[in-house]
């Protein structure tokens, strides 16, 4: 599943610059990716495997696969409204710090001159990278990351394929009220969270959302 979302994430961003491109030049030899993960430090592992993920997707779209069906640009080798251009994947890693995540998304566009950009699975990397775009007017396309604050900022060019920190809250919320139907009795929650962007997001959705109106909650 995480894989498909990394497949699906891939598509997206190939198509915003589709969208973009159109305006600027009739086809392209390639289309390149600059993605921004942690390949390496705490959070290496989900990094590793979203890279994984994301060269079966490149794979897909370059090589052409409609044994898959209905997968996004599969069907076809390369992309079909650039006249077959091929994605051309420039990885990136982040180690987890958003200095370097921002210093990062600028390399990519003014040095390895790519097209659009995505990531950066912490919400906090993803918060300074994705402001790195907006100012050069790259599409990002926000994969993973979840704090809504990525894309509360009014910015033209940053998407995002993921649930939020409130969507994240409200789904909770259900839960708690389908046990309640179920007999279970639920009077105060708990909220216990990391202390980054992410975290910190996620619980001050539950604490808003929990007023809404039966639940007091402990944080």
């Amino acid at each position: 599943m995480k894989r498909f979302r990394v497949l699906k994430a891939v598509a997206a961003a190939a198509t915003a610059f589709t969208f973009y491109a159109v305006a600027q030049t009739n086809a392209a030899e390639s289309v390149k990716i600059g993605i921004i993960w942690p390949l390496t430090g705490n959070a290496a592992a989900a990094g590793q495997a979203s890279k994984a993920a994301a060269e079966v997707a490149a794979d897909i779209v370059n090589n052409g696969h409609p044994e898959l069906g209905e997968v996004p640009l599969a069907k076809t080798a390369g992309l079909p409204n650039m006249g077959g251009a091929k994605l051309e994947l420039v990885f990136v890693d982040h180690q987890g710090n958003p200095s370097l995540a921002q210093q990062l998304a600028t390399r990519l566009i003014t040095q390895d001159k790519v097209h659009v950009l995505m990531g950066a699975y912490q919400s906090s990397c993803g918060f300074t990278a994705t402001a790195v775009a907006e100012r050069y007017g790259i599409p990002f396309m926000v994969g993973e990351s979840a704090a809504g604050n990525i894309t509360g900022r009014g910015f033209k060019w940053i998407f995002r394929g993921t649930p939020i920190a409130s969507d994240y809250a409200r789904t909770y919320m259900r839960f708690f009220a389908d046990m309640k139907k179920q007999g279970k009795k639920i009077d105060s929650i708990a909220v216990v969270n990391e202390n980054t962007d992410y975290g910190t997001s996620v619980a001050d959705a539950i604490v808003d959302e929990r007023i809404k109106p039966t639940y007091r909650s402990r944080c």
